[in-house]
């Protein structure tokens, strides 16, 4: 059966739709297909040597992610620091313009 299909005869029986004995019968092989290759993918996911290299694969992302919170917050005091040089020059341009003005 093609998947299209599978998804269709599942469409129709979330949606209480009546199926045929034989619709019910490939909808039921379809899922027991469906469960059988999702346990082999589960089963080989749990090898020793495969968690192993997922765990040294979540401390390199983990080191990384710690560097490039060092960067954003050193970013971040940069823009603020920027931000308080922008205004002191704003204040310094508008400073002339109203002693010229009184």
């Amino acid at each position: 059966m093609s998947r299209d299909r599978a998804k269709r005869l599942h469409d129709r029986a979330t949606r209480g739709e009546a199926l045929t004995p034989a619709e019910r019968a490939e909808l039921a092989a379809w899922y027991a297909q469906e469960d059988a290759a999702e346990c082999a993918l589960l089963t080989g996911m749990t090898q020793p040597s495969n968690l192993a290299e997922l765990r040294a694969q979540v401390r390199q992302a983990m080191s990384r992610l710690e560097i490039v919170t060092q960067q954003i917050t050193a970013l971040a005091a940069e823009n603020e620091q920027l931000r308080h040089q922008n205004i002191a020059l704003q204040q310094e341009l508008a400073a002339p313009r109203t002693a010229q003005r009184a």
